[in-house]
Order: C-alpha cells, then sequence, then structure tokens
C-alpha cells in the first residue's frame, strides 16, 4: 500500500497519516481515471485444471 502511495498515485504526503478509507478512495479515483477499472469482455473464466 505504501508503494501504490508514493509510486503509482505520486501523493508526497505522510502514507502513515492516511486512513484506509482515503487511500482505497485515492486508488479507486486513480483507476477509473486511467481506465484501469474497465474489465476486458474477452477473458475466459477457467475452472480447472484437467486438460482435455
Amino acid at each position: 500500500m505504501e508503494y501504490h502511495w508514493y509510486s503509482v498515485l505520486k501523493r508526497t504526503s505522510d502514507f502513515w497519516s492516511i486512513t484506509p478509507k482515503y487511500f482505497f478512495k485515492q486508488l479507486d479515483a486513480h483507476n477509473k481515471y486511467n481506465g484501469l477499472d474497465k474489465q476486458d469482455s474477452n477473458k475466459e473464466a477457467v475452472n480447472g485444471t484437467e486438460c482435455g
């Protein structure tokens, strides 16, 4: 979480003074702004590891 705060979100304020609610709010905003919250409709679900 600290890595995301400083590196991904590029925040300079003290990580240890924020609340988890504020952190996740900032991370969600970052993901929406950069288009990372959209799910890929071409993904295929795998139900097991069996072959054949």
